[in-house]
């Protein structure tokens, strides 16, 4: 349902009328080529091309369902004078004509049918409108809408009633996968809400098409609402693995946001990437107390989280692009306050974990009360706290671009790192002497990959400073060092290289500290550009006989 073009001064209005006294739909709904309607209310501030939004209040007597049906632009000033004589046979009630009230007369654009209504039980739970001032001050006729809650109708009146769509329907399983096995919550800033706000939806619309999914799902015996549109299970089909029993999550969120992105919030074109984190939440202030002194009075300062939710197969998926370095960021929820932060080392799915590897996660976790016993499990190391603490809305999401919410019940969030906030590469107190660390056993997250204990560049990086004094770039014709280059943010920094591949190895093997290398990420990219393996000594001597001109730097 659209209306006309607007000039871009147009103002929004709600006029409003009570169907016990008018007949309101009837009127709208006549052959008239206009119609009039009081302007009780800031008759000084309407004018010719203003949007009206028609109102009907909840009758008593007739039952009559509140909220917007239809729309209409402004066609006149605000008259003084008797009422529009086709209005007369409306009125349920006999008015008093009175040649002192005002009005003005209303071009009718289009008319909600039952299914297309705005309702006002919708707009009172909605996370834009639910402030509006027709909800709070009721007694009236005439409401100009304020212009934060504009786009929010003008999106609500255009789809309300429409057939959901396959990318409507996608951007209703994302929010079913991200709140799976979790609390399905209609609230401000959770999943639900924040797709109905995406796709133009109610926000129960949006809940309801969750219902629908779970009706869909084999793997959730809740019920759900089996009364789904046929685009809906042509969408499950398409995400739903049947084989792996499970969502193929990350195809899942790459549609969601290529169907969506025109209100995602992305850099500037030529701006640099921004760092991802991970923040998570609703955790209790004597957890996050009890946990971070246990963390960082231990060698590693390690800790062990637990959570259900899709949500987290995104965090496993992102943690396996970068492992090792993909920070977590720990909110104290009652306070909103990020208290400590550490590094993600593992991202389990709990039911692929060995026994071995259940009995370590249990080491690290954050009670003696808490059971180990969610679909997913997160290992974060190297925790240390937030001095000072940092608020969650410097935090903007990588979903929308929109800041954490305040008093938030969602599990985790994939967030970009706030701008102010350096990245922190710890190094962890462990033994330089330690003459060699286990790798290559195949371990699974959501894909398996061989195993790179973080443990084995730290100790790297330390006996580099042990040695030498610094972090240095081993090909011998480059030297690099970040913390010379780049000041304190480069310190202790180096890409650390395995000079025997993994991949060429079978099954678990033994790495020394003397199989390794630190790197520059230039000399990184040339051992391993096209598919090769190259040796420093290679490296070095591409370097050596490479153009003078090719070497000497610009300026």
């Amino acid at each position: 349902m659209s209306g006309t073009r607007r000039q871009r001064d147009a103002q929004t209005w709600i006029f409003q009328g009570n169907p016990d006294k008018f007949d309101i739909d009837g009127y709208v709904a006549s052959d008239e080529d206009r119609i009039s309607w009081r302007a009780n209310q800031s008759r000084e501030e309407i004018r010719p091309g203003d949007r009206v939004f028609l109102w009907r209040s909840a009758g008593q007597k007739t039952k009559a369902v509140s909220g917007i049906i239809a729309e209409c632009t402004v066609v006149s000033i605000p008259w003084q004078g008797h009422n529009d004589p086709a209005a007369e046979d409306g009125w349920n009630e006999a008015p008093a004509s009175r040649s002192d009230q005002w009005h003005v007369w209303l071009r009718v654009e289009c008319i909600a049918h039952a299914k297309q209504v705005v309702k006002r039980a919708w707009l009172e739970h909605d996370p834009v409108c639910r402030d509006m001032r027709i909800l709070k001050f009721a007694a009236a006729t005439n409401f100009l809408v304020e212009p934060r809650h504009v786009e929010r109708l003008e999106r609500l009146w255009e789809r309300t009633g429409v057939d959901w769509t396959r990318a409507d329907s996608v951007a209703g399983l994302w929010a079913y996968d991200a709140t799976y096995q979790g609390e399905v919550s209609k609230s401000a800033g959770r999943p639900v809400s924040d797709v109905a706000l995406r796709i133009g939806r109610a926000v129960g619309g949006v809940y309801n098409k969750v219902m629908n999914f779970r009706a869909l799902d084999p793997r959730d015996d809740r019920a759900g609402l089996p009364a789904g549109a046929a685009v809906d299970g042509d969408v499950w089909r398409e995400f739903y693995d049947e084989a792996r029993k499970e969502l193929r999550s990350a195809d899942l969120e790459a549609a969601y946001h290529e169907l969506w992105s025109d209100t995602i919030s992305w850099p500037e074109p030529g701006a640099p990437p921004r760092a991802k984190c991970v923040v998570w939440n609703n955790l209790s202030p004597a957890h996050i107390e009890s946990a971070i002194d246990r963390c960082v009075s231990s060698s590693l300062g390690r800790v062990a989280f637990q959570r259900g939710g899709g949500v987290l197969r995104s965090i496993a998926e992102l943690a396996d692009e970068c492992p090792g370095a993909l920070e977590v960021f720990i909110v104290q929820r009652k306070t909103d306050q990020v208290v400590a932060r550490g590094r993600i080392e593992r991202l389990f799915r709990r039911a692929d974990m060995s026994t071995e590897e259940l009995a370590d996660a249990t080491k690290y976790k954050l009670s003696t009360d808490d059971a180990l016993d969610a679909d997913f499990i997160l290992i974060a190391t190297d925790v240390v706290r937030c001095e000072p603490p940092l608020n969650i809305t410097a935090f903007d999401k990588c979903s929308d671009g929109t800041p954490l919410k305040p008093r938030g019940q969602w599990p985790a969030s994939i967030c970009y790192l706030p701008r102010d906030v350096l990245p922190r590469v710890p190094v962890a107190d462990i033994d330089d002497e330690l003459a060699g660390f286990l790798e290559g056993q195949p371990r699974t997250r959501m894909v398996n990959h061989r195993r790179r204990e973080r443990s084995l560049r730290d100790a790297k990086i330390r006996e580099a400073i042990r040695l030498t004094g610094a972090v240095r770039c081993e090909v011998d014709a480059c030297g690099f060092d970040f913390l010379a280059t780049y000041g304190e943010v480069g310190r202790e920094y180096g890409q650390v290289h395995h000079l025997k591949p993994l991949a060429s190895n079978d099954g678990t093997v033994v790495t020394r500290l003397e199989d390794l290398a630190i790197l520059c990420a230039n000399c990184h990219a040339i051992v391993h550009r096209g598919g090769e393996c190259r040796s420093l000594a290679e490296v070095a001597a591409l370097q050596a006989t490479a153009p003078a001109a090719r070497r000497t730097p610009a300026g």
